[in-house]
């Protein structure tokens, strides 16, 4: 996701709003909920073309023989850039650059199929060709297969991690599926080694620094770097809603009026931007205000409108959002993408019949694809009704039989409602069509673990790390695997190696220093323990880990005072409180303790500690009715 200027009857800036946050998840388990509809928050582009529109960069390795096919390309002639490159492959045919230029040619000429063969004949010649990997994944980003463009773009970078193109690809994936702090990184290096008055990637990256709080990053960023002319207009409206965020006001509205001068004879697509960008950054009063402008200067075009709707919606306010959403629908009432838009926000609201309505409508129409069925079936599956979401489910594997998503969505629908033998035969189909796609390894997984063959998900969850090293999710997962199956060794290993990429991450803080803690190694739990405390000195997870580390090492006030925050934050998890009236029996406040175990074991009785909880029970007085 990304901000995109389109041309219509006025420049408008369009951008796609995050669904999925990434969650710190300190007793990380999957679920078949947290694999989400493919319901877009906003309106919905595809991220880039499938080949460079121009031809100046197509990335193609050196050859002397190719360089003058190179030249007519980019000059347009493609016919004799096609003579050329197959006179080299008539001289060497295991030439890989000669095949990849060739499936770029094709591809580029509109014959997908024919240069998408090329670019893996290149690749099957050179494994190691990063540049063909990537080309191959922006023709199935462009098909939209984002999870077969995902693990190409994965290959190319084990093949050459520094490639900018292949980071820069995978970046917009990640920030689409709401992994932040990777797609960030991602665009670093995507960025590295780009011209100095290159706008491109610094967009998504500033507008992901704003987006995460980082107003200093995108003033490192931008600050007296911006490229003149148009391609700078959009990191002006971010700089200005970085120092708007910094509370610089005189300095946003300096960047922001490079920006209008940049907008003329059009200054609404200026405030436009800036009104989007605001809310992004969190600054939605400023945003409510800035688009509420654009719409003064151009009250008959429909994104401002739709603009204000979604800064509307964040600010809590769901009706008049609606309001303004209907507003921009009735101008623009054959744009799939907003009723798509509104229909999402009606499903956040609960508003099902009205979302199924507008989803039913899009389905009948001749562009209808796989993602409308999903949208469909999924919005049935989120009301409730099953029987519904099944049918839409199966129609839409037996409409498109080698589309890989129809078999993903319709194998987690089976997974959520508990036939995990049906959800693993879909998934399995799906991956016989896509062998290395992230996303159906990851629901495969996730069926093995909830079925409870813990074999076969360690196994595929393997291949997902393996494919995809950066998914701390995966990692965290496959960690929880481990240990559920008793190899401790294995699981300190995925933490030890999480921490050394990221030293600050609370849940891998805590959860290894709950294994250490059980494994007898309390110095060093205690110091993970208490660096996460220091973190995130409000999470119940990390005080009751740091509490019963120190139950287990006798210091009981220290233990009391973390366990007695703890179980305030944490009223309903049976383990905290068990380990709350342990410390409490041992302080000699035993009506209190027989309180906390009561509560514990009225909540449940399969929690780590139960039958401990159940002795200790049995031992304290019971209570004296007055």
């Amino acid at each position: 996701m990304r901000l995109k200027v389109v041309s219509n009857s006025m420049l408008v800036l369009t951008l796609i709003l995050l669904v999925l946050l990434p969650k710190v998840c300190l007793g990380f388990s999957l679920d078949f909920k947290d694999f989400s509809p493919s319901a877009p928050g906003g309106l919905e582009s595809r991220p880039g073309p499938a080949l460079p529109s121009s031809y100046q960069n197509l990335d193609i390795p050196p050859d002397p023989q190719l360089d003058q096919a190179i030249k007519l390309i980019n000059t347009g002639n493609l016919k004799q850039a096609m003579a050329n490159v197959k006179e080299v492959l008539k001289q060497n045919p295991k030439s890989a650059p000669a095949q990849e230029l060739l499936g770029a040619i094709l591809a580029l000429q509109g014959q997908t199929h024919a240069g998408l063969e090329a670019l893996q004949e290149a690749v099957r010649l050179n494994p190691q060709q990063s540049t063909a990997l990537t080309k191959i994944g922006d023709i199935y980003l462009a098909q939209g297969k984002s999870g077969e463009a995902q693990a190409q773009f994965l290959k190319a970078l084990q093949a050459n991690p520094d490639y900018a193109r292949a980071n820069q690809r995978l970046g917009l994936l990640l920030e689409k599926e709401g992994r932040l702090p990777e797609a960030i990184a991602h665009f670093e290096k995507g960025l590295a080694g780009t011209p100095a008055d290159y706008a491109g990637v610094k967009v998504n990256l500033a507008r992901l620094y704003n987006l995460t709080g980082k107003y200093d990053k995108t003033v490192n960023l931008l600050a007296n770097r911006i490229p003149p002319g148009d391609s700078g207009f959009l990191l002006h409206v971010l700089l200005a809603a970085a120092y708007k965020g910094q509370k610089h006001p005189d300095q946003a509205q300096k960047e922001f009026d490079q920006a209008l001068k940049l907008a003329q004879p059009d200054p609404a697509r200026a405030y436009l931007a800036l009104g989007i960008a605001y809310r992004e950054a969190g600054l939605n009063q400023d945003s409510r205000q800035t688009l509420q402008k654009a719409i003064q200067l151009q009250p008959k075009q429909p994104l401002p409108y739709w603009e204000l709707g979604k800064t509307l919606a964040s600010l809590k306010e769901p009706d008049a959002a609606l309001a303004q959403m209907r507003q921009a629908i009735q101008l623009a009432p054959k744009n799939p993408d907003l009723k798509k838009g509104l229909a999402a926000f009606l499903v956040e609201q609960k508003k099902f019949p009205e979302a199924i309505a507008i989803y039913q409508e899009l389905l009948r129409a001749p562009t209808a694809g796989p993602t409308d069925y999903d949208l469909l079936g999924s919005t049935y599956q989120v009301a409730g009704q099953y029987d519904q979401a099944e049918k839409i489910f199966l129609q839409g594997v037996q409409k498109y039989p080698q589309d890989p998503l129809s078999y993903y969505r319709l194998g987690l629908f089976y997974g959520f409602i508990k036939k995990y033998d049906q959800a693993i035969a879909q998934l399995n189909k799906g991956l016989s069509i896509a062998p290395h796609n992230p996303r159906l390894l990851q629901g495969l997984t996730l069926a093995y673990q909830r079925q409870g063959d813990l074999k076969r998900a360690i196994e595929t969850n393997q291949q997902v790390v393996a494919l995809d090293p950066e998914n701390m999710a995966q990692k965290f997962n496959l960690a929880m695997l481990y240990k559920k199956t008793g190899n401790v060794s294995a699981a300190t290993t995925i933490y030890r190696d999480i921490l050394a990429q990221h030293p600050e991450d609370i849940a891998a803080l805590n959860n290894l220093a709950e294994l250490l803690s059980e494994s007898g190694n309390l110095p060093e739990a205690r110091q993970l323990a208490e660096k996460a405390a220091a973190l995130a000195p409000e999470n119940g997870h990390v005080l009751d880990t740091l509490g019963w580390i120190s139950h287990k090492q006798a210091e009981p006030q220290k233990a009391l005072n973390a366990l007695d925050k703890a179980a305030a934050l944490l009223p309903e998890n049976p383990d905290v409180l068990y380990h709350f009236a342990v410390v409490l029996d041992q302080q000699g406040k035993k009506p209190e303790a027989r309180q906390y175990l009561e509560k514990a074991l009225g909540i449940s009785k399969d929690f780590p500690g139960a039958d401990q909880a159940e002795k200790l029970l049995q031992k304290l007085p019971a209570t004296t009715k007055k």
